[in-house]
């Protein structure tokens, strides 16, 4: 199976724009943290963005950062568990 010159075209317009929006959710994530530095949930959905990237050093150090501010948010913990185990 072959794809035109055109689906071709508009398979790379559409890569194009979801990278583009997992760059647009990392900077609404840090816009977030600027007004809302306190909030574990704004670092938990950066950590969420970063591991959907395959960032998985910076959803840990997300996901540390929203334990640190909230320390009971125990879904973080399970989280961290499971990125430790795959890293062995």
């Amino acid at each position: 199976m072959s794809i035109s010159l055109g689906q071709g075209e508009a398979i790379a317009r559409r890569n194009n724009q979801n990278e583009g929006s997992k760059n647009n959710q990392v900077l609404a994530c840090y816009e977030a943290i600027k007004s809302q530095p306190d909030s574990a949930e704004v670092y938990q959905k950066l950590g969420d963005v970063y591991y959907s990237q395959g960032e998985i050093e910076k959803s840990i150090r997300s996901y540390q950062k929203a334990i640190e501010l909230q320390p009971d948010l125990a879904i973080l913990y399970g989280k961290l568990g499971k990125f430790y185990s795959q890293k062995g």
